[in-house]
């Protein structure tokens, strides 16, 4: 990783924690007091988790966490977008059954931080997530409300990212090319896929470019095959798991050269 990427990696996630070391969450009653502070319009709402979505985005703040919402609040996300430098979203473990992810989102273009986790959107990834070129963590873990297939071309203007998770995820559609698709991401520093839905390895990949990859999780697959030896040229890797697999043969020898695990 250059320097330039390694202090914007250092500086967003720096800003973020300093956030959270100043309020955890942005409590409803926090930001009513701001708003009236400032002169700001207070919304009506009898949802406190969309009141407070609300009088964010009027406020203009940079961060902004949803928690507790249900469905009926989804169709008040779109008040996001007058959130021109919105840096940091977190809509996980909601209940948006019903509704897909909305494809606005990928207008957010500041976006540094976005977490899906546990939100039970419906229908699949809207490929206008791949507009976010600045965003540097993404957390899609089993954000679905059902499995459903989802395909892997969006990822190529993530070109920034170096956390993602796609836990839970059907990537069946992409089984001929997943590896391929990562393998472009090179600034990742942790990739989660666990129960992605892919019984095989692919066995031998000759340009492996996952020069800055430090925490691999590939457990829970059901792979039934042997252990690739691809992983062994993933020199950085701090972390491995390949736990709750059905992988066949010995334990190489290649374990050896990874000397940081």
């Amino acid at each position: 990783m250059n320097r330039s990427k390694r202090h914007l990696l250092k500086s967003s996630f720096m800003k973020i924690t300093i956030c959270a070391q100043i309020s955890a969450f942005l409590t409803y009653s926090t930001l009513v007091q701001a708003a009236k502070r400032l002169g700001g319009k207070h919304f009506s709402s009898s949802n406190k988790a969309l009141e407070t979505l609300q009088v964010s985005s009027h406020l203009g703040w940079v961060k902004i966490v949803v928690a507790g919402a249900e469905s009926a609040a989804i169709t008040e996300l779109p008040s996001l977008l007058q959130l021109k430098d919105l840096e940091y979203l977190d809509l996980s473990m909601n209940n948006f059954t019903g509704f897909q992810v909305p494809e606005f989102i990928g207008s957010l273009k500041e976006l540094r931080y976005l977490n899906l986790s546990g939100s039970f959107f419906s229908g699949t990834i809207p490929q206008t997530l791949g507009n976010l070129s600045n965003l540097l963590y993404l957390d899609l873990n089993n954000f679905l409300d059902q499995s459903n297939q989802i395909d892997l071309e969006w990822l190529s203007g993530l070109s920034s990212l170096v956390y993602f998770n796609l836990g839970g995820a059907d990537l069946s559609k992409a089984g001929a090319y997943w590896l391929e698709v990562f393998n472009k991401l090179h600034y990742l520093i942790e990739l989660h896929l666990p129960n992605f839905n892919l019984s095989s390895l692919l066995l031998s990949f000759p340009s492996l470019n996952f020069a800055s990859l430090q925490v691999l999780d590939l457990s829970n697959n059901g792979f039934n095959s042997t252990i690739p030896h691809w992983l062994f040229n993933i020199a950085s890797l701090l972390s491995l798991d390949l736990s709750s697999n059905d992988l066949r043969g010995d334990i190489p020898d290649g374990f050896a050269s990874l000397n940081s695990l």
